[in-house]
């Protein structure tokens, strides 16, 4: 390959659980042939996914390392919000809570600055849960994101991945994943 695969997100026009329509993360290859990485079922009325789900294979710790980290993008056709990334920006998390607890409008008491009292852009599907770089890329997508405490996010989150990888590799066995919201 001279260039990287372009990620597409998209919807099948299938539906799947609590009314949600089900989207799909991967490559179109040709106009005709399709490759899937991760699949969600996507809450319109909300938007946002109610789970994703994926494969994950047992040499999952010997993935590519050390792959510069994309920008999230939202595609096109599925979310009817302009901007999907300025939910997750600081300044309007903290404004929106703010709202929300009867704060001024620039407190920090929830929302700080410079640590991780912050809602993160939380992978459903983890980057690391897929061997290629390609396919690590194609977890940047808001359809694969929900709002998550960043102290979580960075900690336990993390290490509950950790522990699942682990798990494929030392008991060599191919697992289905599905992760979601409740």
């Amino acid at each position: 390959c001279s260039v990287n695969p372009v990620t597409t997100a998209r919807l099948t026009g299938n539906s799947c659980e609590s009314n949600g329509r089900e989207a799909e993360i991967g490559f179109a290859v040709t106009t005709s042939r399709f490759v899937r990485t991760i699949q969600i079922c996507f809450n319109q009325a909300t938007q946002s996914p109610i789970y994703t789900y994926y494969d994950l294979i047992p040499a999952i710790t010997q993935q590519v390392r050390g792959t510069p980290r994309p920008s999230w993008t939202q595609g096109t056709g599925i979310f009817t919000l302009t901007n999907v990334n300025n939910l997750f920006t600081q300044a309007t998390q903290r404004v929106t809570i703010n709202a929300l607890l009867g704060l001024p409008t620039g407190s920090f008491n929830v929302i700080q600055n410079n640590n991780n009292y912050f809602l993160s852009r939380g992978h459903l599907t983890a980057t690391s849960d897929f061997f290629y770089a390609a396919q690590q890329n194609s977890t940047f997508q808001f359809l694969n994101a929900l709002p998550q405490w960043q102290t979580f996010n960075g900690f336990n989150w993390d290490q509950a991945e950790t522990d699942v990888q682990d798990y494929a590799e030392s008991n060599n066995v191919n697992l289905q994943v599905w992760t979601g919201q409740f």
